[in-house]
């Protein structure tokens, strides 16, 4: 099973994205998602963009993310 992590677009290549998580920037691939642009919101999990989500599931996520990063 894989979690994935909240991310938003901040910039897009031919098949790959930079993108935000809990302020670390990364670049990921987007082969599996299609177009995307940024200020788009998507999962990552093993430097892959495997999911597009709403700006609600991204808030929700991070915090819940947050949350789980302070418990380690």
């Amino acid at each position: 099973m894989c979690i994935g992590m909240p991310a938003r677009v901040v910039s897009v290549n031919a098949a790959s994205a930079i993108v935000e998580a809990l302020g670390m920037k990364k670049t990921v691939t987007t082969r599996l998602l299609g177009e995307l642009q940024p200020g788009d919101f998507v999962t990552v999990h093993a430097d892959i963009a495997y999911g597009r989500i709403s700006r609600e599931e991204y808030d929700t996520a991070k915090v819940l993310w947050k949350k789980l990063a302070k418990c380690s």
